[in-house]
């Protein structure tokens, strides 16, 4: 019953790179402006990769495409707490979201269970090089 208040009473999303960033298979650290919480595991992290839509596909055409495009654990983010702990983000291949044809994005989720302390930064890396794409978090906590 908690969980659900704290749901209810501070859940929210945040975009955490306010300015597009590119993202290739070497590591990029991100410095948040205000540390973020999570309340359990359901924390996520969703990163643009929009440039990679093709609007000449139907919707599960273009699903099949962005999936074998960004197969599992292709994008990988390490979320770091200011005590130094570190979690493990990366996208499955069946979580993708979206607004419109041309707005998609990667759901990157973790299987542990996330401590609500503060984090401060993460580093992020993909397979497939995202040249100007923004990430945003979705959790319980609030920046």
């Amino acid at each position: 019953m908690l969980e659900w208040i704290m749901i209810f009473m501070f859940g929210g999303s945040t975009v955490v790179t306010p300015e597009p960033i590119y993202i290739s298979d070497q590591p990029v650290s991100i410095s948040f402006d205000k540390p973020i919480t999570a309340y359990n595991k359901w924390a996520t992290f969703h990163v643009d990769i929009s440039q990679y839509s093709n609007e000449g596909l139907d919707y599960l055409k273009q699903n099949q495409y962005l999936r074998s495009s960004f197969p599992e654990g292709c994008i990988k983010l390490i979320l770091i707490g200011e005590n130094g702990s570190e979690y493990n983000f990366t996208n499955s291949n069946s979580a993708l979201g979206r607004n419109s044809a041309t707005d998609i994005w990667s759901i990157l989720s973790t299987s542990e269970n996330v401590p609500n302390i503060k984090y401060v930064s993460a580093r992020i890396s993909s397979c497939k090089a995202l040249s100007a794409t923004k990430i945003s978090w979705f959790n319980f906590g609030k920046i």
